[in-house]
Parts: structure tokens; C-alpha cells; sequence
């Protein structure tokens, strides 16, 4: 490592990383890692700096894995020894600690309100890294991006709700924090929430534990906009009072002409968890589908993620990336900044040889969408016990029927193959597709374990 600045571009790469990830709750980030930088490394150490002794204990007991992870994820490898340092006089950061964010163990609800709204909503406006202007524009994302545009500049009278739907990684929630910004921007005494589906659904079901739901109603239903990210967490995981209440919010928010953007892995009518008047609701307004890039888009994404990162890639080698990169837009984000912080780290420019030894699990050859599903079929027969001629086959009986389901959910979650596609390889038709996904759906949220175990699958799988 060269410089200071070196360490704090990698520690940025870092901590946006955490934030997108949403492995810990944004709360939980700010709190823990707000105020921690990198102090050095090398290929031997990586010494992080925590602002209390308080903190730097915390870390190195439940967050160290948590934080070399994320490092290897930027740079391509852990170094021997990872350490956290803080200063010797405590007193006077804990205090500080203390009046900022309260006693963890013991804070009041009404300070985890203000923790929330400071830590998953307000702290969105003027984000440098969700805006319109470098929200790349192409094909597959220019309808949703036009009228994310329309909302943001007309909250609650054009289109509403909007909903936008695609797979996990394509700007989604990008959009959604741009309409944040951008209406926050012209009007900042705006009250806008965003909340992932999964909170809502989280702090809802506290609300009632504690006695505060008219307090969570006050809150959501006070909105001037609302925007809901990864909605289909409500539709698998919520119980009936949680969908009502759900519901109700929306009812309240639209009589009012207030502005409701919602996000989804898919489209409404998918989403069959859900009751049929919140997806007629959804349906009522405008549904806009964000695709995979096209080449075009992603040598367009590459050459600005690159820009930003203060990267030079030369034709050869983005023609390389965009070529081997047809995921989605997070997974060009992720190379460009391993590439960046690989050339900060050795002094050497971005060549198809350094490409090649940083980031080897994105570039080997391209399965056909073909050998990929035979992929998932044959790690989910492994997994359950069951033939993969059986799973392909006419045989009901119980076992093969759910390792069938299981490969059915798994390949709509992998890829971006329509239900009638993804029934031709088992030789059914589109509505019984659509019925085994709404029964692996339904079982999961009954069935932890199940859930894991596919989860469990789906990560074996990402590793062949």
C-alpha cells in the first residue's frame, strides 16, 4: 500500500459494499463501521482503526470474519494478519458513542426510530453513488429509468404506484434512491422513507410486541413518499396482519395522492403470496421490468464504473469484460473495483493478465444456459437423493415431486429464463410452473429449514 489515500479508496470500496450487500442492518453499519477507516495493508496485515476501544471490541469479536471478507471481496485475498486499533483514552468516545446512538443494550424504541430513519432512509439524499445522472441508460432499463424520471419530477400525480421489477442486481434500487434524491433535492422538507420489505415487515411485527403501532402507522401512512425495496420479502415471509397492514398503508398513502414506488424480483402477478388485492393495487399502476444489459450497456457500465474508480481500461480489455460480465450491474461493479484496487495496491495498470489472476471466477467461459440448468438439476438430485431422470421425468410421489419444485425455484432464481421456458425442460406447461413456485414459496415461509437448504444449494451451485 502507497499512500494513506490508497487505504481510504479501499476502505470506501468497502464500506459502500456492506451497504449494498444488506447482510447487516444499515443501523448496524453505521454504528459499528461509520467511523473506522483502513488504516494500512499489505500483503501481510491489514491494520483497521476503530474511534473507541468500545467499538474496536465489538469488531474484533463478532465482526473480523465479517470485515475480511469484504476485503478479499475488494482486493483478491486476506491478508495473514487482520487487526483492529483504537485510541487509548476511551472515556470521551464512549460518551460521544453513547450520545449518538444510545445504549445498544437498552435503548428506548423511540431511539430506534430515529436510528432508522437516520441509518435506511434519510441518509439516502444526496448519495453521489444513486442518482440519474450516473444511472447508465440502455435498452433493458430505459423504460423503468423514464419513468422513475417522471415520478421524481411529478411525486404522486402522474404514475402511481410505480412499480419496477428484474432480477436481484440490475439498478432496481439504484432508481429508487435516484427518485429519492432528486425529489429531496427540490423540496428537502419532503418526508421520504424508504424501507427494505423485509423492515417493514420486521418493524411492524415489533409495533405490535411493544404496544406502538399507532406509532408505526403515524410514521409510514405520514409519508410523502414511500418506496418499498424487494417488496416479495412481504409476500413470502408476512403473516395476514402484516399484509392488512400493508395494505391499509398503501390505501392511505394513494387516497392522499402520495407518491408509492414499489421494487420486486418479479412481476406482480408472481408474486402469489400475496393477497389479490395488494397485487390488483400494484397492478393498477405502472409496471416497469429492468432486463440483463445488452453488450452495448455493459461496455457503456464498465467505461463509467471505471470512470468513477478513477480507472483507465483500454478497449481489449473492456471488450474482454463486457463479453465475459452478462450477469447484472452489481457483478460489473464488483470486478471494477477488485481491478482498482488491485492496480492501487501494485502500482500497475489494468492489463488482460491482471484481469485474469484478480477476478478468475468471472471470466471463464460462458455456460449455455443449457449445461446450466442441467447444472442445477444434477447439484438439487445430489442434494435430495433423487434421480435427475426421475426429476425430469412423470413420477409424483413426494420426493421427486419436491426435488422438482426445488430445481423449478432455483432456476428462476439463477436465471432469467421465462416459465414457459423453464416448463420445457421438465415438459409442463406454463400454470403448472407457476403453481410448483407458489408451493416452494409457501413451504419456505412455513419451513425454515427448507429455506436453508436451498439457500445452501443455490450457493453450491454459484461455486461450480
Amino acid at each position: 500500500m502507497n499512500t494513506k489515500e490508497d487505504a481510504a479508496a479501499i476502505w470506501n470500496m468497502m464500506y459502500e459494499a456492506m451497504k449494498e450487500e444488506k447482510e447487516l442492518p444499515v443501523t448496524a453499519i453505521t454504528l459499528w463501521f461509520g467511523d473506522c477507516r483502513l488504516e494500512s495493508l499489505s500483503a501481510d496485515s491489514a491494520v483497521f482503526a476503530a474511534d473507541s476501544k468500545m467499538k474496536k471490541n465489538v469488531i474484533e469479536t463478532k465482526y473480523l470474519d465479517y470485515l475480511s471478507r469484504h476485503l478479499e471481496a475488494i482486493i483478491g485475498f486476506v491478508p495473514k494478519n487482520v487487526t483492529v486499533t483504537s485510541p487509548e483514552d476511551e472515556d470521551d468516545e464512549i460518551a460521544s458513542l453513547d450520545r449518538r446512538f444510545g445504549d445498544e443494550e437498552q435503548k428506548s424504541d423511540a431511539s430506534s426510530e430515529t436510528e432508522e430513519r437516520k441509518g435506511s432512509e434519510r441518509k439516502l439524499t444526496f448519495n453521489s453513488d444513486f442518482t440519474f445522472d450516473n444511472f447508465v441508460v440502455g435498452r433493458s432499463n430505459a423504460m423503468a429509468h423514464a419513468n422513475a424520471v417522471s415520478v421524481a419530477e411529478n411525486p404522486g400525480k402522474l404514475i402511481n404506484p410505480l412499480f419496477i421489477y428484474g432480477h436481484s442486481g440490475l439498478g432496481k434500487t439504484h432508481l429508487m434512491y435516484a427518485i429519492a434524491n432528486r425529489v429531496l433535492e427540490r423540496d428537502s422538507s419532503m418526508n421520504v422513507i424508504y424501507i427494505k420489505g423485509e423492515d417493514f415487515m420486521n418493524q411492524f411485527i415489533i409495533s405490535i410486541k411493544t404496544g406502538k403501532t399507532v406509532e408505526f402507522r403515524k410514521k409510514f401512512r405520514g409519508a410523502d413518499m414511500l418506496l418499498i425495496d424487494d417488496i416479495q420479502y412481504i409476500a413470502s415471509g408476512a403473516g395476514e396482519s402484516t399484509q392488512t397492514e400493508f395494505f391499509h398503508t398503501f390505501e392511505a398513502l394513494y387516497e392522499d395522492h402520495r407518491q408509492i414506488i414499489i421494487t420486486s424480483d418479479r412481476p406482480p402477478q408472481e408474486l402469489t403470496i400475496l393477497e389479490e388485492r395488494i397485487r390488483n393495487r400494484f397492478e393498477s399502476g405502472l409496471l416497469a421490468d429492468i432486463q440483463p444489459p445488452d453488450l452495448e450497456l455493459r461496455l457503456a457500465i464498465l467505461q463509467n464504473k471505471a470512470e468513477h474508480h478513477g480507472l483507465s481500461l483500454s478497449p481489449e480489455v473492456l471488450n474482454f469484460l463486457a463479453e465475459k460480465l452478462q450477469s447484472n450491474v452489481r457483478q460489473i461493479e464488483g470486478v471494477i473495483k477488485k481491478l482498482a484496487a488491485k492496480s492501487l495496491l501494485t502500482g500497475q495498470p489494468v492489463t488482460l493478465d491482471l484481469v485474469k489472476t484478480t477476478v478468475p471466477e468471472y471470466i471463464r467461459d460462458t455456460f449455455s444456459i443449457n449445461d446450466y440448468v442441467e447444472t442445477i438439476i444434477s447439484c438439487v438430485a445430489r442434494r435430495t437423493h433423487v434421480d435427475p431422470e426421475d426429476i425430469l421425468g412423470r413420477k409424483r410421489n413426494k420426493e421427486i415431486k419436491n426435488a422438482r419444485n426445488i430445481c423449478m425455484y432455483i432456476i428462476r432464481s439463477l436465471t432469467q429464463l421465462s416459465l414457459p421456458k423453464i416448463g420445457s425442460y421438465f415438459e409442463r406447461d406454463y400454470s403448472t410452473v407457476h403453481s410448483n413456485l407458489d408451493a416452494v414459496e409457501k413451504q419456505m415461509a412455513l419451513d425454515p429449514l427448507l429455506e436453508s437448504e436451498i439457500n445452501d444449494i443455490i450457493n453450491d451451485i454459484k461455486r461450480t
